[in-house]
């Protein structure tokens, strides 16, 4: 679904996790807003993004991307513009994504959400106001031109387009970071206090989805 985060990209960043500390104590597992709409978060390596029907999607976000023929779903995600987009990205590349600088954020239409042992999915079932809320909060992520249309920096195939994000990318605030805070916008129970990894999302995406 995204290129793969090399060994040698997932040792650094390990040693990025050892510098900023221990994450913060998780909030308390409490209900989600449960509602008609299934959304998932996807862990695949050390990268998590969020699924959302395309049906489900409204806004000026709608506009940006319409989805090919019979694919059913939109998944965004963040990442450091220079390494997220190219797939040949090497060590330096890597190493350069611990510092801060230019984000992208991926969005990706798909015809079904993974179901292999290479991915990690969470489902929850919410409220249209809610992932009314995620919906915006990744468009609001997205760098927008003098027109006021997200900036395409990239372009992996049909149905997979990668935008400038709005923010930069860094070591303390990468893919998983953004990922908890797009979900504490839909008004889930998610801390992006201290999230660095994949498993500091997961851990926190379980916890809601069993608390309903």
């Amino acid at each position: 679904m995204v290129r793969r985060i090399t060994g040698v990209t997932y040792c650094l960043l390990i040693m990025v996790g050892m510098l900023a500390g221990c994450a913060a104590s998780q909030p308390a597992p409490v209900p989600p807003p449960t509602g008609p709409v299934e959304l998932a978060v996807i862990a695949r390596d050390w990268h998590t993004e969020i699924g959302i029907p395309v049906s489900e999607i409204a806004g000026p976000l709608a506009k940006v991307e319409p989805a090919p023929d019979g694919e059913k779903y939109l998944v965004a995600g963040f990442g450091d513009l220079a390494y997220f987009t190219n797939p040949n990205a090497g060590f330096g590349t890597a190493f350069a994504a611990l510092f801060a600088g230019p984000a992208a954020i991926q969005l990706a239409t798909f015809d079904q959400l993974p179901e292999d042992a290479t991915h990690k999915v969470v489902r929850f079932h919410l409220t249209r106001d809610a992932v009314e809320r995620i919906v915006a909060f990744i468009w609001r992520s997205l760098e927008k031109q003098a027109d006021g249309t997200p900036r395409r920096v990239a372009e992996h195939g049909p149905g997979n387009i990668f935008y400038a994000g709005s923010q930069p990318y860094d070591g303390f605030y990468n893919c998983n970071s953004w990922t908890a805070d797009a979900l504490r916008a839909g008004g889930l129970p998610f801390d992006p206090t201290g999230v660095l990894f994949a498993s500091d999302v997961m851990k926190q995406a379980e916890k809601v989805a069993e608390a309903k």
